[in-house]
């Protein structure tokens, strides 16, 4: 299932603004991040750095993130636990 070492799944619900994220089906509580923050370039977004800091590239955070903020939910991202 996804990379070796990857095997925890991390799903993005947008919600309006608010951007809630579940590990392997469940909620994590004070987990939130809003789609209102923008990733470019020259400043990562608080959810680049969460996903960072799960195991994903930078490529890959930067992939998701543009996603979320323009208010698509992302589910299937496997990273570390």
């Amino acid at each position: 299932m996804g990379q070796p070492g990857y095997g925890t799944k991390y799903d993005f619900l947008v919600d309006g603004t608010l951007v809630r994220v579940f590990r392997d089906g469940r909620l994590l509580e004070g987990v939130e991040f809003s789609t209102a923050d923008k990733d470019t370039r020259e400043t990562e977004s608080p959810l680049h750095k969460y996903l960072e800091s799960i195991g994903r590239s930078r490529v890959d955070a930067h992939m998701v993130a543009v996603e979320v903020q323009n208010g698509k939910s992302v589910s299937g991202v496997f990273g570390k636990h």
